[in-house]
């Protein structure tokens, strides 16, 4: 990376547990960033993923599983490259909105087909435009407050 990338793409879990850091994912993508400042960088991430402060500081694109089991690995791939992809050229500017909501979802049930997950687990053709963003997930448009993730072009 040091000598040069166009963009660094990362297929992680969202719950790495290692001795010492509290947020393994975030830790990572921050020396990430420190070696490259400028590289735009992509993750995925299971859809129940530990999101954190720091990955959203430090990503520029972040995409998540909407099933489980997980089937739909390739997609969140897919959708991560092609944002990346249209970034690159210049066609969009990914923001990153980040925010806690008061919520404790009940380890009983939390299938992406269960309750208000089930909404963006229904097939492309049944969705909303409204639906297709998901917590884990890179969304151009936010009511949410934002900030820029280190490393994206200027506007």
């Amino acid at each position: 990376m040091r000598a040069g990338c166009d963009a660094v793409f990362l297929d992680l879990h969202g719950a790495m547990v290692v001795e010492g850091s509290d947020d393994a994912e975030g830790e990572l993508l921050r020396r990430i960033r420190a070696i490259a400042p400028k590289v735009p960088i992509a993750v995925t991430f299971d859809y129940h993923t530990n999101l954190s402060p720091e990955i959203a500081a430090n990503a520029n694109v972040i995409t998540g599983y909407k099933t489980y089991p997980h089937v739909d690995m390739y997609e969140a791939g897919r959708l991560a490259g092609d944002i990346m992809a249209r970034a690159l050229r210049g066609e969009i500017e990914p923001v990153m909105a980040w925010g806690w909501l008061p919520l404790v979802p009940s380890i009983m049930r939390h299938a992406p087909e269960d309750g208000p997950r089930a909404r963006s687990s229904r097939s492309p053709a049944t969705r909303s435009a409204r639906e297709e963003s998901s917590p884990a997930r890179c969304c151009p448009r936010s009511r949410m407050p934002t900030r820029r993730s280190p490393g994206a072009p200027p506007s």
